[in-house]
């Protein structure tokens, strides 16, 4: 065999033989068993779907990312680890939807949110329509929250109110019990 056809071999095998590895598909989306923040790799803890109305509508795909996995929502809360949630949405929203339901989530989950509003605000604050596909990373660390969707990056430099976005999905009144009981690595 010649050299340049041995290199085509062993290129087209090492292309079709390095892939992201995928932990699971939900609904359609294909979650990543990891995904870098940083300089940290996390794991995927656990997923689900948010489902709205009545109806239970499916909306977005969830995943949380956790440098140690945990089934504790207490325990989540408390890191001051990196963690990630990345959304992939698998209907279209309004933004003035997803602020809306954010705000209510927060202020559910978190008594006397009235100086944090302005920060959520804040943290929204040019984040557009979702169309199908779309994806929202929210990470989260010992500095604060950085929300990325498409080419708009936000960051709050605050962990208490980083947590206090978090408690949206972990905390005693979530959106939907299934997505925080899939993001806790428990169904």
């Amino acid at each position: 065999m010649n050299p340049f056809r041995a290199i085509l071999c062993l290129a087209t095998i090492a292309l079709t033989t390095t892939s992201t590895a995928f932990a699971l598909e939900l609904d359609g989306v294909k979650l990543p068993d990891s995904v870098t923040a940083g300089q940290s790799t996390l794991t995927l803890n656990g997923a689900g779907t948010r489902r709205a109305t009545i109806f239970r509508v499916r909306v977005y795909v969830a995943g949380l990312y956790l440098e140690k996995k945990s089934g504790s929502a207490e325990e989540i809360l408390a890191s001051t680890g990196t963690r990630q949630l990345t959304m992939r949405f698998v209907r279209a929203v309004d933004a003035d939807d997803i602020s809306d339901a954010w705000k209510r989530g927060f202020e559910e989950n978190n008594p006397k949110t009235a100086p944090l509003l302005t920060k959520l605000s804040y943290l929204t604050n040019g984040l557009g329509d979702m169309e199908v596909g779309s994806r929202i990373t929210l990470t989260f660390s010992a500095q604060g929250i950085t929300l990325q969707a498409g080419q708009l990056t936000n960051t709050v430099n605050d962990p208490n109110f980083a947590t206090a976005v978090l408690r949206i999905w972990l905390g005693t009144n979530p959106p939907d019990e299934g997505l925080k009981t899939g993001l806790l690595g428990k169904n």
